[in-house]
């Protein structure tokens, strides 16, 4: 298992929320592995990731306005079980603007971007 933090800017790996924002087009390659925990934790810094630039440009505590978003986003129909960070990231912006508003819609945008995903 891999300990990470949200703060540091270290990748951990090729898909990492630092290697992927300056990545240009070429993603970083699969691991070979059918163990669907490990394809998770592979992929799982760059929404992690946005999710705490999120809640540290909201303010707060993390459940009461970015884990709304990410909880109602996850909920949404229009997250399929083959959503991109692309498309998750355009729903979590759409839900910060229904739950919270405007200011809210840009700092979830503004999260993603630094991710290095385009909402």
């Amino acid at each position: 298992g891999h300990t990470r933090t949200l703060r540091s800017d270290q990748p951990q790996h090729a898909n990492s929320p630092a290697c992927h924002a300056t990545r240009q087009s070429r993603p970083a390659e699969e691991p070979k592995t059918n163990n669907l925990h490990d394809l998770t934790s592979y992929n799982s810094g760059i929404p992690n990731k946005a999710f705490y630039l999120a809640a540290i440009a909201l303010g707060g505590h993390a459940w009461e306005r970015a884990g709304r978003i990410w909880y109602e986003s996850l909920r949404s129909p229009q997250v399929r079980p083959n959503a991109t960070f692309r498309s998750f990231a355009a729903v979590t912006s759409h839900q910060a603007s229904i739950l919270f508003g405007a200011d809210e819609r840009k700092a979830v945008a503004e999260a993603w971007h630094e991710v290095g995903i385009a909402v």
